[in-house]
């Protein structure tokens, strides 16, 4: 009996230690030809408890009833409220979309439909299979609303993230002028006298895009259709609003399909295109009822027409226009806008250096309007250039634009870095034979108006011609009748009129100021703007205006031009969280720039509301 009850207690524990094991499964006490099927049949299980909670209904396929069917591979899941739908309508059960499952315990998939594509989180769902730990657990009362909300494509969901992110980057922030207006005004509303927006933007042309199509390798191939962005660029347009618009790398042959709708928004506008076989270049596009166009010039970098003259061998363009407000004929109400896109080279700041005294000398032959009785010293209307300058803050090109000056002999020869380790750069930089001084002004233009104020007249209009070297192919018909007139004009010498000169130092008095400031104080850290990525993410794009020396401190300061508020850029982590552009919300490659500006009629500080 003793040796029984052993027994009888070796059976009890190996009974009980069974029914241990069968809390944690059943599947381990299954044969092993039972048990892949055991795990199949707990996995659709789960799968049909997971699926019911969230609320949908399932079924085996080709039947009606809840059940599960172990020698079926298929499981139909649906929506119950999509079914009473269709017994209202007395229709036919609604159809079931397909997804892959990947079985947790099997490397095979599972073929089960699940409900709509974007069930599944976008964040989670990399390929076409999902886990049944990615199904959503728990269920919420309006799933089925939540559902078809969420069953937008991926492209309007990548693109409200985009959008979403951008928004929290990019506002518009008041300068302190603006700022204090802010306060004076209080809560009122209206609107400002003469005070209008500019916008800045770098589009891509895309057929530099196709061009250059290994640059976009990381970006959305979406993205980078002409038929996604162009609808993508219009409606920053429109958003933006801007009663100015600067573009860079305007595609030609999109200028009567796409650009030409901006006629629909009150715009007019003046294109320039490079030269040769280019099929881009800039354009400025105005509301007419805001602005009227008085003048206008195009401006070609490219002046390699004979030895000597190689530094200006690049197919780069600007464009100038002299806008007037509508309503008034006083010069007053003037502003001179320009808009450029310089060479891309980052070893050549030596072409760089030399198209901006180009488009300095055309800018003052446009916004001259006399002298300064007291100090002598040329007057201008208030002038804003904008553009892709291709080149970063604080290096030589910027500090000639923001300090007004630039002594670059004894600069490295291209790049024009100091200390110079190599070839220095030549204490004259653009040949003697264009005739532009290192104030960067024509010498013709200086000889025409030593004429007019020694006859006191200001309004003797002369051809460029007459006083400018620079070749134009809008005013020639080729370079023989350019060589041919010419050839007629007898050069000048800078001696002549400023007296002595110093070589290798460029100047003007134009006093520009950047809109931004390029870096930026954020949570007690500062922080770097950019507006491309060019290896790295950095700021080429710039909007500069003109401002006015204070006699009694000689400080720069904002003249008749004062700047409200800019819409800020994107720091560089920021950039980073955008991966890349273009995409679905920023149609180019660059990021728009924008201002706001009030143009008073005096001299003074305050502003006359």
């Amino acid at each position: 009996m003793k040796h029984k009850r052993k027994k009888s207690h070796k059976e009890e524990r190996k009974h009980h230690k069974h029914r241990k094991k069968s809390r944690r499964g059943h599947l381990d006490k299954l044969p092993r030809s039972d048990r892949k099927r055991g795990k199949k049949f707990e996995q659709n299980k789960r799968l049909l408890h997971l699926a019911m909670a969230s609320g949908f209904q399932a079924t085996s396929s080709g039947s009606s009833t809840q059940c599960i069917d172990l020698d079926d591979d298929i499981m139909v899941v649906y929506d119950k409220n999509q079914e009473a739908t269709q017994r209202e309508k007395n229709t036919n059960r609604p159809k079931e979309s397909k997804f892959c499952l990947t079985k947790p315990f099997d490397v095979k998939p599972l073929d089960i439909p699940l409900p709509p594509e974007n069930w599944v989180s976008h964040s989670k769902r990399h390929t076409d299979s999902i886990r049944l730990q990615d199904i959503p657990l728990p269920p919420t009362p309006n799933t089925y609303e939540r559902l078809r909300r969420e069953s937008e494509n991926d492209e309007d969901y990548e693109a409200k993230q985009q959008k979403r992110l951008l928004m929290d980057i990019r506002k518009w922030e008041p300068s302190e002028f603006g700022d204090k207006l802010q306060h004076q005004a209080g809560n009122s509303s209206k609107p400002l006298n003469n005070s209008f927006s500019i916008m800045s933007y770098n589009v891509l042309a895309q057929s530099l895009l196709e061009e250059h199509s290994h640059l976009y390798r990381r970006n959305d191939e979406r993205a980078l259709e002409w038929k996604v962005r162009s609808k993508v660029l219009w409606k920053e347009i429109i958003e933006a609003d801007a009663d100015i618009l600067c573009l860079q790398e305007v595609q030609a042959s999109h200028i009567d399909s796409f650009y030409s709708k901006l006629k629909d928004l009150g715009y007019s506008g003046k294109f320039k295109q490079r030269s040769t076989s280019n099929y881009d270049g800039c354009a400025i596009y105005f509301k007419t009822d805001k602005f009227k166009l008085i003048d206008m010039a195009p401006v070609e970098y490219y002046q390699y027409y004979k030895p000597g003259l190689s530094i200006l061998d690049r197919y780069n363009i600007a464009i100038i226009v002299r806008l007037g407000l509508c309503g008034s004929h006083d010069s007053d109400d003037q502003i001179v806008v320009a808009t450029t896109h310089l060479l891309y080279n980052p070893r050549r700041h030596d072409v760089k250096l030399a198209q901006t005294q180009v488009l300095l000398a055309e800018l003052d032959r446009l916004a001259y309007i006399g002298l300064d009785k007291e100090s002598g010293k040329p007057k201008y209307l208030p002038v804003i250039v904008t553009g892709d300058f291709n080149l970063k803050p604080n290096t030589p090109v910027y500090n000639l634009l923001v300090q007004g000056n630039l002594r670059y002999s004894g600069l490295a020869a291209k790049s024009l870095a100091e200390p110079c380790y190599g070839q220095a750069l030549q204490e004259v930089l653009l040949p003697f034979e264009l005739q532009i001084a290192n104030s960067c002004q024509h010498l013709g233009l200086l000889l025409h108006r030593l004429k007019l104020e020694n006859n006191g007249s200001r309004k003797e209009k002369v051809h460029i011609s007459e006083v400018s070297k620079l070749y134009n192919s809008e005013t020639y018909k080729s370079y023989q009748s350019y060589t041919l007139k010419q050839s007629t004009i007898p050069l000048l010498y800078e001696e002549d009129f400023c007296g002595r000169v110093e070589k290798g130092f460029l100047f003007h008095r134009f006093y520009f100021q950047s809109v931004y400031k390029h870096n930026k104080c954020l949570s007690s850290k500062w922080i770097c703007e950019a507006t491309t990525f060019q290896e790295d993410w950095v700021t080429v794009d710039y909007i500069f205006y003109s401002g006015a020396l204070n006699k009694q401190t000689q400080q720069v300061e904002e003249g008749r031009l004062k700047l409200l508020s800019s819409y800020s850029l994107p720091s560089r982590g920021q950039c980073n969280e955008l991966k890349s552009i273009p995409n679905l919300v920023c149609g180019s490659d660059h990021f728009s720039l924008m201002a706001r500006f009030v143009l008073e009629r005096d001299q003074s500080h305050e502003h006359k509301l």
